[in-house]
């Protein structure tokens, strides 16, 4: 089983915006990635914008319409990840099931 995407680290910074205000509460210093990695919490608790924030930042295809907010692009270049040495597939996607 492949990983590719081995390490993401968000941007910490505090603002009342989208999707700092989502992102930010969570405290997340650095996610270590497994060939498989389980996301939980409750509903509304940022789950689905993180990943739509990680698929952003690796140059994931997106599927579906969403994140049209001006300040998404902007975190989303303020965040980092680490990437295997296979590296993300040129074709590869992320659909979300909204």
């Amino acid at each position: 089983m492949r990983t590719y995407l081995s390490q993401f680290i968000p941007y910490s910074e505090d603002r009342r915006v989208y999707p700092y205000r989502v992102i930010y509460p969570m405290h997340l210093d650095c996610i270590n990635f497994a060939p498989i990695t389980i996301l939980y919490g409750n509903n509304g608790s940022g789950k689905s914008t993180l990943l739509n924030v990680i698929a952003q930042q690796i140059g994931l295809k997106n599927m579906t319409l969403g994140n049209d907010n001006e300040y998404f692009d902007s975190y989303v270049k303020k965040c980092s990840s680490s990437i295997s040495l296979e590296g993300v597939p040129e074709d590869g996607a992320f659909i979300r099931s909204e």
